[in-house]
């Protein structure tokens, strides 16, 4: 009722589930259970202070977009129970400072990457409820036991 709609003439800080910094940028998308249904357009990654992004409980589908280690800021992404198909993409490893990655309950495929061993400042990884393909790379004992 009160909630702003996206893509609508307000300024993004007004939209349903974005919240913004006192410089009016991007740092939390949160919008879980609202029925969200496409692909993750990529105009999302012009979002350069992102720093959470929380899509849960929706409809996503499609790849994981490689665009998530372009941000610099996010620590936490949780697209848990989507519909998202696909490998992890590779270039996800490429940023150690990922806090939490929540990944399960979707349709996810392949390989757990031998470098999921790298990042080193996550809290919480989840894959749970996926089609991985391939056993679990021991390179996964080097997270803190705290994060599985």
């Amino acid at each position: 009722p009160d909630e702003v709609k996206w893509l609508s003439a307000e300024h993004e800080c007004n939209w349903f589930g974005v919240y913004c910094d006192l410089d009016d940028s991007v740092v939390i998308i949160e919008i879980i259970d609202n029925n969200l249904v496409g692909t993750l357009p990529r105009e999302l990654s012009t979002l350069t202070f992102l720093e959470y992004f929380r899509i849960s409980f929706n409809g996503l589908r499609g790849p994981l977009p490689e665009w998530f280690s372009e941000y610099r800021q996010l620590s936490d992404i949780e697209l848990h129970y989507n519909q998202l198909t696909g490998p992890i993409p590779e270039a996800i490893y490429d940023r150690a400072d990922f806090e939490r990655i929540n990944l399960g309950g979707n349709m996810l495929s392949g390989t757990i990457s031998t470098r999921i061993g790298e990042l080193i400042n996550l809290k919480g990884f989840f894959l749970h409820e996926n089609a991985f393909s391939e056993t679990i790379p021991t390179e996964i004992g080097l997270l803190s036991p705290d994060t599985l």
